[in-house]
């Protein structure tokens, strides 16, 4: 792609665009904001104008057909898995020498049996027991985060569940996708699938996401090779940091996260198995239930708008009422409490550096570079 479209819009025509996205269509930003940013990527030879090369200095080629959905996992999230090879990643990685990507099992996978309520479950390894969508950084998207709300909307509608066992969680990474949520009628059905808010920002990705179910944890506390799982939007995922208790925690877009709540284990072909059964007692596939993105991106205008982002930012610092009840003194010093098992932090054995440990710190660096 080399930028052809810019040629059909004049540069004052581009630039009315960007600040009406940034300003007056999304954000509701002040003008002055809008034009101190403009100057900065001009100085900065960032702004796309008439001053930067129509072509790139290389081309790369890309194989469209190459490009499929992924996710992340088991340990690390560089490590991407195509969506269609799940299923067997995982299975392969059950055996495989204990590292980033295998769980060093030397048995066949075995069966438990969880009772939850009146209901016995039949648990094997791959079994999901935390799908959260959270993490501020894949969370402030209304493409995402809309396309999540209709896909849950669809499942709701077509008869589908999530199973008890899976602990399920929302933490948006700003307020106003409870705004847009809310006004397009989509929470009402991210609820009906335990997708209850729970709160904003790094939630779950650090593992903020307390304790799974009682059943589930003494499950897995009394089976150490069971291989429960977490799936979740953020962008983190090393062994034990999403919970204690879950080896496997892989990374998936929203709309994903849910579609995996439903199937409740990682050990599913989406593309051939179907995610459980309709209200007419037929099956129900991914792709049956799976929103149009474009459709949404279009959409996007009619979707959110800038009074969401004012509402909610006019009062920004201001919280739900047990927030508010927290007593907190005005101290130029965290006031830690002495009974607190948290480790108090403090500065006050640091000392400034002199001028002249200051010069020699530069001298040492000079020395290495030479």
């Amino acid at each position: 792609f080399f930028f052809s479209s810019r040629r059909r819009h004049t540069r004052s025509s581009l630039v009315s665009w960007a600040r009406r996205c940034v300003q007056e269509t999304v954000t509701g930003r002040p003008e002055k904001l809008v034009k101190i940013t403009e100057e900065y990527f001009r100085k900065q030879k960032l702004f796309a104008g008439d001053d930067i090369p129509e072509y790139p200095l290389g081309t790369v080629k890309v194989d469209l057909d190459s490009i499929g959905t992924t996710i992340s996992g088991p340990k690390r999230p560089f490590d991407t898995i195509p969506l269609n090879t799940v299923k067997e990643n995982f299975e392969t990685s059950l055996n495989a020498p204990l590292g980033h990507r295998g769980f060093g099992l030397k048995a066949k996978s075995k069966e438990f049996s969880l009772t939850y309520g009146k209901e016995e479950h039949k648990i094997k390894d791959g079994a999901i027991f935390l799908a959260a969508i959270t993490s501020c950084t894949n969370t402030s998207n209304p493409t995402a985060l809309l396309g999540a709300g209709l896909f849950a909307k669809a499942a709701v509608e077509h008869g589908l569940k999530v199973p008890p066992y899976v602990k399920s969680v929302l933490a948006p990474g700003s307020k106003v996708v409870t705004e847009y949520l809310e006004q397009n009628n989509l929470l009402p059905y991210l609820e009906k699938l335990g997708f209850f808010i729970t709160g904003y920002g790094c939630m779950s990705c650090i593992g903020n996401s307390r304790s799974l179910n009682p059943e589930v944890e003494e499950l897995l506390a009394k089976n150490e090779e069971l291989i429960g799982c977490a799936v979740l939007s953020g962008n983190r995922n090393f062994e034990a940091r999403i919970h204690p208790l879950l080896k496997g925690n892989y990374l998936a877009n929203p709309a994903l996260v849910i579609a995996f709540a439903i199937a409740g284990k990682m050990t599913i072909d989406f593309e051939k198995e179907p995610l459980g059964t309709g209200n007419n007692g037929k099956p129900v596939y991914l792709r049956d239930i799976w929103p149009n993105y474009q459709k949404i991106t279009d959409s996007l205008p009619n979707l959110i708008n800038q009074n969401m982002f004012q509402k909610v930012y006019s009062n920004v610092q201001v919280g739900n009422q047990s927030w508010e009840e927290i007593k907190v003194e005005a101290t130029p010093r965290y006031d830690w409490d002495p009974k607190s098992s948290h480790i108090p932090v403090s500065y006050t054995h640091l000392t400034l550096p002199t001028k002249a440990q200051v010069q020699i710190s530069v001298v040492a660096v000079s020395l290495k570079k030479k």
